[in-house]
């Protein structure tokens, strides 16, 4: 448990850069883990609810890692629109506007409907912390699946990349790597799978660039 909580306190130096799963690790090993013997065991409720507040906002850390590479950026709120409809037909424009290639989801949690999953079929990807088709769908997100891994006692875990349709996490599996996992703590099987997750989200995205070449 301390190595899977020292990891991922090192691993997102910065408030800003903490996804939603992390900060509920965070919260929650912070009640229970209270023989840590590490600065994270000092944090306050109110620094992880200003960081979670961060984190949901427009001013994602991943705009000013874009910055910083001289990379183009465009944000669209999803609470600036009434509906997803409405929503997805903007995000379909935009896309085509700039000429996506391949779509990269990365922390990116809403469905979209039919509009940008039709025109972008075969080009939209995302990343799950299980072995799809294990511990996927509606609710199956973060910390969620790793917890629900370890209530079933599962020994092997690992990371999936697939194609995005309408259905959550139902597209075509595209790339997996698995890890074994005997232990039952869920901070640590997430800190295994998270750097898995990275490489092969990094490995399988640099294929399909390749491939749209």
């Amino acid at each position: 448990k301390i190595k899977g909580i020292e990891w991922i306190r090192l691993h997102y130096a910065y408030p800003t850069a903490f996804p939603e799963d992390v900060i509920e690790v965070m919260a929650r090993e912070k009640k229970i883990c209270k023989y840590l013997d590490i600065p994270f065991q000092h944090i306050s409720d109110k620094m992880l609810s200003a960081m979670k507040r961060r984190h949901t906002k427009a001013d994602a850390y991943a705009l000013t890692r874009a910055k910083e590479n001289g990379i183009k950026t465009r944000t669209l709120i999803r609470k600036d629109y009434s509906d997803i409809a409405s929503y997805s037909k903007d995000m379909r424009d935009a896309l085509l506007e700039e000429k996506a290639d391949v779509i990269v989801y990365a922390g990116f949690m809403t469905i979209l409907d039919e509009q940008v999953c039709d025109e972008f079929e075969g080009k939209m990807v995302n990343v799950h912390p299980s072995l799809i088709p294990s511990f996927c769908g509606k609710g199956y997100y973060g910390l969620h699946v790793h917890e629900e891994a370890l209530k079933k006692g599962v020994k092997v875990s690992g990371a999936t990349v697939h194609f995005v349709n309408e259905e959550v996490d139902g597209g075509k599996i595209i790339a997996q790597r698995a890890i074994p996992y005997e232990g039952d703590s869920i901070a640590e099987l997430m800190a295994m799978i998270h750097p898995l997750e990275h490489q092969l989200y990094i490995d399988t995205i640099k294929k399909l660039i390749k491939q749209t070449k």
